[in-house]
This record gives structure tokens, C-alpha cells and sequence, in this order.
């Protein structure tokens, strides 16, 4: 048994309206130095444009990779996590797909941490998740666009542990 699932924040509408703002923001930029002097600064520009470009690949780039099997859960938000993560079943305590507001519980999309709280979430766009309570008192949420697909892995885990 195995549930695989690839996000990537560019195909997110998020990713998609915050690719569009950083552009926006590069060209009102340039604009704004155009008008504000004569002569524009080099060196202003290249700045602009590398911190511009370094913004928009990091998003570009962003991908939630997710792997469940029988043993363990793998997860890796690249280009935050290049190592990918493991947690073995035996670890966690309980476990449900659910509804949240990623606005709302985590101020966003992307790899958000709870305030006082030791609760991770990792989401690209959406607001379904698997929420795994882990017994070292964690918890993680890990957003998925496969919610039917996943739920089908987990009864059939479930359904394998029992028998």
C-alpha cells in the first residue's frame, strides 16, 4: 500500500496571485526609480531584479512531497527542507484528515509553525489535511489536494492493522 502525493505552490491560486504581486512590485519598483531620477542607478536595478528573481524561484521552486506507506510517513517541502523527513507510524497516536483554515490557524500557506504551540503545518493551497497527533506531544498537519485518495490509503491501513 502507498499514497503518493507531489503539491507545488506555483499551480496553488496562492502561488499564483503571490508570483503575479512580486512581479508587480519589480516593475513599480523600476518605475518609481525611473521617475524619482534622471539617472537611474545601476546598481539599484540589479538589486531589484536579483532580489525579484531570488523571491520568485524560491516560489517557483516550492513542492510538498508527501509518501505514506504501511511504516512510515516521508514528507519534504523543498527548497525549505531539503532532507526529507520520516515518522514512523509507531509514533504517532492518532491521526484524521480534516477541514481547517490555513488563514485563520496558521496565518497562511507554506511551512507554518503555531506560536506557543507545537503544532507544523505544511500546505500548499486548500484547506484539507491528515492532522497526526505524535507522542512526543507534536502535531503535524500536512495539507493534501487528494483528499479521497487518501482516505482510501488510511482505511486500508487501518483495515490492515486490525487483521
Amino acid at each position: 500500500m502507498l499514497f503518493k502525493e507531489e503539491q507545488y505552490f506555483r499551480n496553488s491560486k496562492a502561488g499564483k496571485f503571490s508570483l503575479a504581486l512580486i512581479i508587480l512590485l519589480f516593475f513599480s519598483l523600476l518605475l518609481f526609480d525611473f521617475l524619482k531620477q534622471s539617472s537611474i542607478n545601476g546598481l539599484v536595478i540589479i538589486i531589484e531584479l536579483a532580489t525579484a528573481f531570488l523571491t520568485f524561484m524560491i516560489l517557483w521552486t516550492s513542492k510538498l512531497s508527501t509518501r505514506l506507506d504501511n511504516e512510515k510517513i516521508k514528507y519534504r517541502f523543498t527548497p525549505y527542507n531539503w532532507k526529507i523527513r520520516e515518522i514512523k507510524w509507531s509514533q504517532v497516536t492518532s491521526y484524521q484528515i480534516r477541514k481547517y483554515s490555513p488563514l485563520k490557524e496558521f496565518g497562511g500557506f507554506g511551512y507554518r509553525k503555531k506560536l506557543f504551540a507545537k503544532v507544523d503545518c505544511l500546505n500548499v493551497s486548500g484547506n484539507i489535511g491528515l492532522e497526526l497527533k505524535l507522542k512526543n506531544g507534536r502535531t503535524l498537519l500536512i495539507g493534501t489536494q487528494s483528499k479521497e485518495k487518501l482516505q482510501s490509503f488510511l482505511t486500508q491501513l487501518k483495515e490492515k492493522s486490525i487483521g
